[in-house]
């Protein structure tokens, strides 16, 4: 860990430390859109129902890791907007 913190340290950002072999997981566009959608009140990249599910799946691996086995996944909480009562 203080090997990689000494290789950015004084860097603008990781890609300088590393080079070409990190991979663009989309974060810094991902909040670029979204800051712009602010400025500009235009509709944001990243709409509740994702967010909710993004929360909701990073929580189940979380529970996955810990009890080392897979959770359950049902239709109703994966996308709750989608299913009928």
């Amino acid at each position: 860990m203080q090997k990689a913190a000494l290789r950015v340290q004084g860097l603008q950002n990781s890609k300088e430390g590393y080079g070409n072999l990190t991979v663009d997981k989309g974060h810094y566009n991902m909040l670029d859109f979204f800051v712009r959608s602010i400025l500009e009140n235009s509709p944001s990249p990243c709409d509740e129902i994702a967010g909710y599910l993004a929360v909701y799946l990073a929580r189940k691996a979380i529970e996955s890791i810990c009890l080392g086995r897979t959770p359950h996944l049902s239709p109703a909480d994966v996308c709750p907007a989608f299913t009928q009562d």
